[in-house]
This record gives C-alpha cells, structure tokens and sequence, in this order.
C-alpha cells in the first residue's frame, strides 16, 4: 500500500493518525532502525571580561542508530509509549506524535522513570505516504527530540555543579578584589588627606617659595603681577600673595603647554580649601576667589568666558609677566625674538584660545603655524606690522607673541 486511507470527517483524522501510528511501528520493527536526534549539554564557558556563559557541547551525535529490539506499545509504569526499542544496551521509548503530542503529566512520568524517550514529530505531513513516512523516521531532515535523557540529564546536572562551583568562587575573588581595592582606596584617601593637612599647615612663606620654585622666579617682585587686589582678603589663613602664587602655580601657569586652557571658580575654591584655612564664611570666601580671577581677566592673562568659567591667555608666569610688563609701558619698547620657542602644541593650544576669544580663529592658527618660519628672518615688529595687515589686531599679535613666550621686551 503506498498511501495511507484518507477518508472527510472526524473519523478521517483519527483513521489517519491511527494508521501513521501503524504503519511508523511497523516500518521500525521491519528496518531494526531509528534516527535519533544529537544529545546536547551545556558546558560552562568564560568570556573575556570573565562572565561565565553557557557552550553547547555535543554528549552524543545525531545519525541512524540500529536497535537490538523493538516492542510495540509495551506498558513501562504507568505509560504505554507508542514503542520501547534497545538501544545501546539499554531502553528507549518513542512516541510518535501525528496531532497529539506528549503533554506535561505524560512526560513528568517519563522522566520519574529515568528512562529515555524521544518524540517524532509527523503532523507537517497532512497527506502522508510511506516515503515521506520512512523519511521522517530514518533522516535528518525530520523533526524529532529527546523529551527525557538520564545520562544527558545527570551530566547537565554535573556541569551545572561545577559552574555553580566556578560561579562562587569568582563572586568569592571578585568580592575579595573588591574589599582589598576598598582597603587601597582608604589608604589612599587617608594617605591624601594626610598629605593635604601637612600642606595646610605648612608656614606661608614655605608655600610661596615652592609657588616660586615651580614658576622659575627668584622672588616675589619678579612676578609682576600679583597679588591681584581682593575684597575680603581674611577670607583665607594665608596673605593674599601666598595664596594668589600658589594657585597659579599649580593651576595656570603650566595648564597650556598641557593643553587645559579652562579654569572654573569653583575649581579654584575647591583647590584653595584642600590646601589652605578658609575660616571666613562661605561667601567672603567667593568673593575673594572672584576678584582674583577678575583681577588676572583686567590684566590680560585669563579670559571670562561667562558664569564662572575662564580661558588661560598666556603661557605660564614668563608670559603673564611680559604681557603685564608691555601693559604697563603701554607698548612703548621694541620686541626681540626669544632664543629658544614653545613646542608646537603649547602654540596652537593658545591661537585656539585668542581665536575664541578675539575671533578670526583660522588666522590665529596660521599665525601660530607660520612665525618658526620666518623667525630670524625680520624682527618681531615688522611680523605684526604684516600680519597687521591682513586683518590681525596690532596690538593683540603683540600681546600673542609675549604671551606664548616668541617674543620678549627689548632689555628684558
């Protein structure tokens, strides 16, 4: 018979399940043979940042096995599958599923028997003969699947133990890593704060003389340009010399050559009680900051963007003292070119901050970019007066050259 009985109505549909279930028993008992599906498990795997992740590991591959028994419909507990073949020394119930498929209650008894079973799967072919029949039982291309493996399932449960193993013991190591970086990190805060209270209690003089160390003077006079007169100057334990040096030591005077042309009051603030007694209130203490950083603005060397933000005009305490020396003689003395220049980056870094600032921001950098070529060639003067003339303010190509640290003032 090459095709199974197709007849309408409801005893149709059970007439044909009826005789796919026949007709796959007996083409199993007749073959002695069975495709049975890969039996996987999932072994535990670690990713490189060292999470653990499920890896699919073949326990048995997929292929046509050969059966030393078949037994149709045999009862085994409390089910009676649709046949229970042998298979490598041991049972394997099989049950072929037309329109009904195993439901919960059927396969929780399956596996409290600890025995294997597989499903096939037939309900795509509606009209089935004994071709597509053998095709779905004895190659890979049917559906099938293992509703219960004991080996499978107990190796599944053993490499679950050792990945909840490795589990722990990663949350152990990454908890001990975490309290041993808590306990660096205490050290290092109290190492700081150690640090920072020596430094609050060093003399004022100690303070100024490593301010003027850093910016290279011999003394306070050569400065120039500080202190910036302040309203509320017991606002701070310190004289405002001391303090007004110290902050651009450390906060300005090396910031471009490093590329950071901005600086905040409120920085400053924070930077000035970490290092000095602030006993005045929280307001007086503003406002010295304030007048300070006003006070370096009207000088030519910061820049007030808005709020409390500025932008660095000068290269360090060499270029804040010429731009403040040319101030004061009104630009009456002749430049002469410094013998030896800023690196490229400390130039460009400033031509970005008087282009925001003055605009013309191209220009600026083509200035910044093109005057080691021409040094030697004319004298500093002559420059300006040229790039005076393709658009350029005179007197801020002047302020440019002494602040970068090109140009310096005749006998200076």
């Amino acid at each position: 018979m090459s095709n199974f009985a197709h007849h309408r109505g409801a005893s149709c549909a059970l007439g044909f399940e009826t005789a796919v279930h026949l007709a796959a028993k007996q083409l199993i008992a007749d073959r002695m043979a069975l495709y049975l599906p890969a039996v996987r498990t999932n072994a535990p795997g670690a990713a490189d940042d060292g999470d653990l992740f499920a890896q699919p590991t073949l326990f048995a591959p997929a292929g046509v096995s050969r059966l030393q028994a078949v037994r149709v419909e045999g009862r085994v507990g409390e089910i009676r599958p649709d046949l229970v073949v042998s298979h490598g020394g041991r049972d394997v119930l099989v049950e072929i599923a037309v329109t009904h498929f195993v439901d919960a209650l059927k396969l929780r008894r399956i596996k409290d028997l600890r025995v294997a079973a597989v499903e096939i799967n037939v309900s795509a072919v509606r009209e089935m003969n004994f071709a597509a029949l053998e095709a779905a039982l004895f190659t890979s291309e049917q559906k099938s699947q293992w509703l219960c493996h004991p080996e499978r399932d107990a190796e599944q449960a053993r490499l679950d133990a050792l990945a909840a193993d490795e589990k722990a013991r990663r949350h152990a190591a990454s908890a001990r890593r975490r309290d041993d970086e808590a306990v660096r990190l205490e050290m290092a805060l109290q190492h700081e704060r150690a640090r920072l209270a020596a430094i609050r209690a060093e003399p004022a003089a100690a303070k100024l003389r490593q301010a003027l160390d850093h910016m290279g003077a011999r003394d306070a006079g050569e400065l120039g340009f500080l202190p910036v007169p302040v309203k509320a100057s017991n606002a701070i334990a310190a004289p405002p010399l001391v303090w007004q040096a110290a902050v651009f030591s450390d906060l300005m005077h090396g910031a471009i050559e490093v590329n950071a042309a901005s600086i905040s009051a409120r920085r400053v603030r924070a930077w000035i009680e970490e290092r000095f007694e602030v006993p005045g209130n929280e307001q007086a203490f503003a406002v010295a900051v304030w007048d300070f950083l006003i006070g370096l603005a009207a000088l030519g060397l910061l820049h007030h963007e808005g709020r409390q933000q500025f932008l660095i005009t000068v290269v360090g305490c060499a270029g804040a003292r010429a731009v403040v020396a040319d101030a004061r003689e009104s630009g009456a003395l002749p430049l002469s070119w410094m013998r030896t220049w800023p690196d490229r980056s400390t130039t460009k870094c400033l031509a970005v901050v008087f282009g925001t600032v003055f605009g013309s921001a191209q220009k600026w950098e083509r200035v910044a970019g093109l005057l080691p070529k021409v040094r030697g060639e004319e004298p500093p003067d002559a420059v300006i007066q040229h790039y005076a003339e393709v658009g350029l303010d005179a007197g801020l190509l002047r302020r440019f050259f002494l602040a970068v640290g090109f140009a310096r003032l005749a006998g200076t």
